[in-house]
């Protein structure tokens, strides 16, 4: 499943992805949580890179892209960085990546190409007294 996660700055989207990883490794301990979040705890791995992610090793994960508009900018969609991460995603649901969540600004901030794939959305609004989903 390919999710992504919308709303302004101080909304809680970073929250509302890894309270959603948390409660789905909760279900399934071995799940592990792949990330550039920085970020610790149980089967939680920060990483720099894809190439840091084991995909043969027949484990589930989740993948947790934080800030996504920087590594797949809608800006930059014929970059070779863009191609890359299109075939990765499509890569994704053939591996044991059981979530991929891509959070950032607004969804046009991510290239086409990744927005086409998600298959849900979670729209977050700032609230100064709780999170509004």
């Amino acid at each position: 499943m390919k999710l992504g996660v919308f709303g302004p700055q101080g909304s809680g989207k970073t929250t509302i992805a890894m309270l959603f990883a948390r409660h789905l490794q909760a279900k399934d301990e071995q799940i592990k949580i792949y990330t550039n979040i920085n970020a610790s705890g149980k089967n939680l791995i920060t990483i720099s890179d894809l190439a840091e992610i084991p995909f043969q090793d027949n484990q589930p994960k989740i993948f947790i892209l934080d800030e996504a508009m920087f590594s797949i900018d809608s800006r930059n969609s014929n970059s070779k960085q863009n191609k890359v991460w299109t075939k990765a995603l499509a890569l994704f649901r053939k591996s044991d990546i059981v979530l991929a969540m891509f959070v950032t600004h607004t969804p046009s901030m991510l290239d086409v190409r990744i927005r086409d794939q998600l298959d849900y959305v979670i729209m977050a609004r700032k609230n100064k007294t709780h999170f509004d989903y």
